[in-house]
């Protein structure tokens, strides 16, 4: 049986990965943790055979989802660490990546821009596609959320070496995919699907970088030039 293999990259935020690894324990074959800055592993986080604890600089930030990836066979699920997750998540992610003959990555999350170039990655023109919303139909993206995204890994591996910027996952898997040739499927679920967790508050990946987008607007306009 083929494993999954679940990755999350989290920075000082152990009350709310905590949570996370809860909803995606039972799911999981394997659970690897990328604890960018931290100094130690969490207490309740070791002694556990299924748990890969690994401590990270934070140079690529959620790039760190990635760091096993090339040492793994199988589903490979990268998600974040402020999201709850529903028990049948693996499994229905699963059956989508079947229905589309294994060939494209699936995800919850995804944008396309509406029209190329762009001025601003977060504020040009796009159609968006929540993971907290409803999403009705299957939907091919040009960039998905790392969030909630699975491939497997006879589909794509490639080297973190090639992250070259930090917080910016959901970038450079639109740039390898579409290098690649591989589509990413937004799929349709509805908005109470998954959860997220309230008092994570405004030191978020977008919060940090709403306004400070150019090079993330560069990379783009360079994949669609």
């Amino acid at each position: 049986m083929e494993k999954k293999i679940f990755n999350v990259a989290t920075y000082k935020r152990d009350h709310y990965l905590l949570k996370t690894i809860e909803s995606i324990y039972d799911q999981a074959d394997v659970i690897n943790i990328a604890l960018n800055s931290h100094t130690i592993v969490p207490t309740e986080l070791c002694n556990d055979a299924k748990i890969n604890c690994y401590i990270t600089n934070n140079s690529i930030g959620d790039g760190f989802k990635f760091l096993k990836l090339n040492d793994s066979n199988g589903y490979y699920f990268t998600i974040d660490d402020d999201i709850i997750y529903p028990k049948n998540y693996s499994d229905y992610l699963i059956q989508k990546y079947m229905q589309y003959n294994n060939k494209c990555v699936v995800t919850l999350h995804g944008r396309t821009f509406i029209k190329h170039p762009i001025t601003s990655y977060y504020r040009s023109g796009h159609y968006s596609y929540r993971c907290l919303g409803d999403v009705n139909s299957d939907v091919a993206v040009e960039f998905g959320g790392t969030g909630v995204m699975m491939f497997h890994t006879d589909l794509i591996k490639y080297d973190i070496k090639n992250i070259l910027h930090p917080n910016m996952a959901d970038v450079w898997m639109g740039k390898f995919a579409n290098e690649m040739n591989i589509k990413i499927m937004c799929v349709a679920h509805n908005k109470n699907y998954l959860s997220y967790q309230d008092g994570v508050g405004c030191n978020t990946i977008f919060d940090n970088s709403v306004n400070r987008d150019v090079v993330q607007t560069n990379i783009v306009n360079e994949i669609f030039k």
